[in-house]
């Protein structure tokens, strides 16, 4: 039953739904990887063709007019699957929020674009929006994937995954944060003892932000990076307890948080695949929650000339009783159906 529902509104969410949104995709990604330029601005250091420059500059008037019709666009689908599910239960889903997220970011990108022509804003800040912008973009197109039985499983699988490790995640940071603080109060005793940028425990550049660095490096040492330490110090109690802090960390942070974390993720694997056709269908059952108001809506008005709609009606094939009551056995039910 759900096969043959899924098997007919499948193509119409592709063709009213994704292949609009791929458009909008292709624009959106264009604009943000080429027209973040500034034609007369200099890059130091780098040869742009002025060509290209020209080109990117001749073309965005058009290429930024499309981005805007097709955003508002998607935006108006979004409008109204809101008022369709209702504002709590649309922003539940995952989806929702990162498409929410995307298109507010990219009307952001356009509106200080125009405050950079008008010299009310700096480029390098519209490319700092931008790149968080791309990066939603191309979340938007993950969750996409679900219209498709091969990828659909593995979106599913991605959702659950970070779900199961969430809580053991903040586990993982505070560790992080306590060896990055105890290194952190270490480094300051190298820093004011006269230590050299080699002499020092973990990385540091003058200008930096010291703790920011120190939780960098657990970072680091949590993925087997261990070249920016250094346990040699002047001071013999310094250097035993960077030598107990580095062990304790690479232990606790490195060997057992890190094989937990994959334990989980192979447990949530396990389970996964073993209800991988269930959550398959449920990933899509959620797309077609999302598209089905809209399909109906374009489907309704691609029909509008018609009078008659063919309706759809479910079949159930029973046996008839016989005289007593009972019900046939199944060669008389057969032959009967014959």
């Amino acid at each position: 039953m759900f096969d043959a529902f899924w098997s007919d509104f499948k193509w119409k969410i592709f063709g009213f739904c994704f292949v609009p949104y791929l458009i909008y995709f292709s624009t959106c990604f264009m604009y943000l990887v080429t027209m973040l330029y500034k034609p007369d601005e200099e890059a130091p250091n780098w040869d742009f063709s002025p060509d290209s420059l020209l080109y990117m500059d001749t073309y965005e008037a058009p290429l930024l007019s499309a981005f805007i019709i097709l955003l508002f666009f998607q935006m108006g689908i979004q409008v109204k699957q809101m008022i369709s599910d209702g504002v709590k239960r649309h922003l539940y889903q995952t989806q929702n929020i990162v498409d929410i997220i995307s298109y507010s970011l990219n009307l952001t990108v356009i509106i200080c674009r125009f405050l950079v022509k008008n010299e009310s804003m700096k480029i390098e800040e519209l490319r700092l929006i931008g790149a968080v912008a791309g990066l939603f973009l191309w979340f938007q197109i993950v969750f996409w994937l679900r219209l498709f039985d091969n990828t659909a499983q593995y979106v599913s699988l991605v959702l659950r995954t970070v779900g199961a490790i969430f809580s053991f995640m903040i586990v993982m940071i505070m560790m992080m944060f306590a060896f990055g603080t105890a290194t952190y109060i270490l480094q300051l005793n190298r820093i004011y003892g006269g230590s050299g940028e080699d002499e020092l425990l973990f990385r540091y550049q003058a200008g930096d932000y010291m703790y920011y660095s120190s939780i960098i490096n657990q970072y680091l040492i949590v993925l087997g990076d261990f070249e920016g330490m250094n346990l040699n110090n002047k001071n013999e109690v310094g250097e035993a307890m960077a030598t107990i802090f580095f062990t304790l960390s690479t232990f606790l942070s490195q060997i057992t948080i890190l094989n937990m974390l994959i334990a989980i993720m192979g447990d949530t694997f396990s389970k996964h695949t073993e209800e991988q056709d269930v959550k398959s269908k449920q990933q899509k059952l959620l797309l077609l929650s999302e598209y089905i108001d809209i399909v109906e809506f374009y489907q309704n008005r691609c029909l509008k000339f018609q009078k008659n709609k063919n309706p759809l009606f479910v079949y159930v094939v029973t046996t008839l009783p016989d005289e007593d009551g009972d019900e046939n056995d199944g060669d008389q039910g057969e032959n009967q159906l014959k």
